[in-house]
Formats: structure tokens, C-alpha cells, sequence
């Protein structure tokens, strides 16, 4: 079961990082959000034993990649090219105190109780680094960007995701109406196949769009392209 929430880097090394972060400041808020001095020692110990392990994988792969290519020097290189070694010993690194498997599991858990916990605000959450990414957006200043030209004689409207999950996009046909919901698009390409008009053979249509994230729209509305439609004459 995946423990990323958001919060947590997928990168190992990352993974690391963000432990040893959240080991450091846990001591600091742990009282006031109800983890127990022990709970804080055993974050500590996961964090020795996350960075020990990476760094020892680290050095295996390393020290395989110089062994190996010894090997082959010793095996195909050329005679007298000059001076070689054996390659470095292998770093001895000092093992810390040994904890069960599920480090991040284990972290997970906890973070959600601290979440969970009455005393819990923002600040805390920023502080040890709990807080998703998409949390921190500042949903007031999105702005989709969209592009348009067309597609088989059909206009196609182009936008960038980013981090919204959708965009409404609206148009205005110069029919009176102004601007009316089109459609709700999550595929970041659009084509509208509404036909022109009886006896309108050119028509410019305007369009615009405003990001969503799940339900709600958010931000602010995009520029707004215009977009020359010309009838196709069956043949």
C-alpha cells in the first residue's frame, strides 16, 4: 500500500531527506499534537536506519560498478597501458540501532494522527513538512492559458493542465448570446464540432476557459482566442 499522500517525495534519497527533517522538528510539536517521547526516539532510530540503508545501497552499487569494470580490464585490456590499482576498499559505514521494516508505513500513520489530532494547524504542518503540494496552491491566481487554430476544418481549443484537474471552457458565437457553457474538458484538447448556422458561411467564434479542481471552479478566466470557422462544401 502506497504511504504518498502528497506530502511525501517519491525519490529514495528525498525520502530520506524529508524523514530526517520530520524526525528533527518532531521533537519540537510532539507534546502538543499527543506523540509519546518514545514515538519520538523511534522516528529518529527510522530515520538513522532510511539514510544507513540508502547510503550502503549506494556504496554496493559503487563498489559492483568499479569491481566489474577491473574485470574487464583484467580480462580484454590492453597489455601495458599503463599503471592500474585494485579498486578502492569497500566504506565501512556504522550501523545504527536496528528497527522493524515499513519505515514509511510506520511515518504515515503517525503523520495522520498528528493530522487528526485538535492542537494540529498549518504551521505545524509546514514546519514538518506534512502538507501536500496541491494544498499550498494559491487557487485565487490560476489563470489557464489556451491556444486554438483548427482541426479538420473543426476549431480546437488548447490548454495546459498544470495542476487543475479540468477546465470549463465557454464560447461565444456572435449569435447575441455571449458567452455560454461549452463543456467540461479534462484532455487538455477539444474540438467543437457545432455546425454552422443555415446560410452563414464564415463565422469567427471566441472562446475562454476557467480551471476546476474536483467540482469547483477555481482562479481566474483565461485569455480568450478567436477562431475563423469556414463551411465544408461535400464533394
Amino acid at each position: 500500500m502506497s504511504t504518498n499522500t502528497g506530502y511525501l517525495p517519491r525519490a529514495d534519497k528525498d525520502r530520506a531527506i524529508w524523514l530526517k527533517n520530520f524526525s528533527i522538528k518532531l521533537a519540537g510539536h510532539a507534546e502538543n499534537v499527543g506523540i509519546l517521547p518514545d514515538e519520538v526516539l523511534s522516528v529518529s532510530n527510522d530515520a538513522l536506519v532510511a539514510i544507513y540503508s540508502l547510503e550502503a545501497a549506494e556504496i554496493a552499487k559503487s563498489v559492483a560498478s568499479q569491481q566489474i569494470g577491473f574485470k574487464n580490464l583484467m580480462y580484454d585490456g590492453q597489455e601495458g597501458g599503463g599503471e592500474i590499482s585494485y579498486p578502492a576498499p569497500t566504506p565501512v559505514l556504522t550501523q545504527p540501532l536496528l528497527v522493524k521494516p515499513g519505515i514509511f508505513k510506520r511515518v504515515g500513520k503517525m503523520v495522520q494522527r498528528i493530522k487528526n489530532h485538535r492542537n494540529y494547524n498549518d504551521a505545524i504542518g509546514r514546519d514538518l513538512m506534512i502538507i501536500a503540494a496541491d494544498s499550498a496552491l494559491d487557487k485565487m491566481t490560476m489563470k489557464p492559458q489556451i491556444g486554438g487554430g483548427l482541426d479538420a476544418h473543426r476549431p480546437l481549443i488548447k490548454w495546459k493542465k498544470g495542476a487543475a484537474d479540468s477546465i470549463d471552457i465557454y464560447v461565444d458565437r456572435k449569435d447575441g448570446k455571449g458567452f455560454v457553457f461549452l463543456v467540461n474538458d479534462s484532455s487538455r484538447d477539444y474540438v467543437d464540432n457545432h455546425p454552422l448556422p443555415t446560410g452563414t458561411d464564415t463565422a469567427v467564434w471566441s472562446y475562454k476557459g476557467i480551471f476546476k479542481l474536483k467540482s469547483a471552479q477555481v482562479g481566474e478566466f483565461s485569455n480568450t482566442i478567436n477562431i475563423t470557422v469556414t463551411r465544408q462544401i461535400e464533394v
